[in-house]
Order: C-alpha cells, then structure tokens, then sequence
C-alpha cells in the first residue's frame, strides 16, 4: 500500500520488483564465488535495511541475511561476519540476525542519521556527526580488532560510500582517501 511503499522510499514498479528478485541472488552467487576464489565483489547488494516483515529506507529484502542463512543452511559455512561500514546503522540485518550466535552483525554508522530508531547490532560502533578520516578509521580499526575474535569464515562487507563528505545525506566527512 501507500504506506508501504514511503517506508520504502521507492515507487513500486515492475523493474523494481524485478531487481529486487535479482539483487539478492547475485550476493547469494558473490559470497559462494569468495567461498571459491577468496574475494568477490557485488554492486547490487547491501540493502541492510529491509527487515524481517517489511521493506524500508530503499532497501525490500535484506540480501545480507539472506545469503548468511542461505550459506549456512547449505552447509558452506559455519559463521559469518556482517561488517558494515555504510554511514547508517544495518538496523534490518541486525535485526533478522538478533540471537543467533554463529551470524555476527557489526554496524559502524553516523550516530544522528537514519534510522532514527536503532536496532542493536551484535557490535555497534557510533561515529557522531562531522566525524573525517582519523576518527572513521581508527574506528574501523576497532570494529576489526574485535571481530577477528569471531574467527568467521566468510565476511560479507558491507562497504557504504555514504560517509564521503561529498554525500550530502551521509553527515560525515571522510575523504575519498579515507574511503580507500
């Protein structure tokens, strides 16, 4: 409904749904690609914000999630890291994962950015408004620190280039050397 689709921020279409069908079987493809060859790359994924019930802040479904149970239920891998770096919180992804000790979610995002209201991320790391280079980095570096204790055998990285200062949503001032 109306409703609906302005939790999603997307005019329903057919070339919406056909994309969104689409999207998450490529992160699906990906991850058992760096399952095979050790690193793989998908442009299309990342919709950390689509929940367990209902799509919202451009994303429908949640291909993170998708693909960690996916790869687990079919036996590929044990644990998996989510790491996200994108300047808002994977509150969906967190959310579908919440409990499950083998699905790690850790969501390094801008503190007063959407979602307004957070979800609770197995690790949550806070950068506030402004935050350039020396501040995003140093934090990155602390979300790794603790996330190689989880000893993952897959990472699905959420990168996010929504933290550049040229983004004029993302409320942060990394560089395109910091985003590097």
């Amino acid at each position: 409904g109306e409703r609906e689709a302005k939790r999603m921020g997307l005019p329903w279409s057919e070339d919406l749904v056909r994309r969104t069908c689409i999207a998450p079987m490529g992160t699906l493809l990906t991850a058992q690609l760096a399952l095979k060859h050790g690193i793989a790359c998908h442009l299309a994924g990342g919709t950390h914000h689509a929940h367990y019930d209902f799509g919202s802040g451009f994303c429908i479904l949640n291909d993170l999630a998708i693909t960690a149970r996916a790869l687990r239920a079919g036996g590929l891998v044990k644990r998996v890291l989510i790491f996200d770096c994108d300047v808002h919180q994977g509150d969906g992804t967190a959310a579908i994962l919440a409990g499950d000790p083998e699905l790690f979610t850790c969501s390094i995002h801008c503190e007063k950015n959407f979602p307004f209201r957070k979800a609770i991320s197995d690790h949550d790391l806070v950068l506030p408004s402004e935050a350039a280079d020396e501040e995003f980095l140093k934090t990155v570096r602390k979300a790794l620190d603790i996330c190689i204790d989880f000893q993952p055998n897959l990472v699905l990285f959420q990168a996010g280039v929504d933290g550049l200062k040229t983004d004029a949503l993302g409320k942060l001032n990394v560089s395109l050397k910091g985003m590097r």
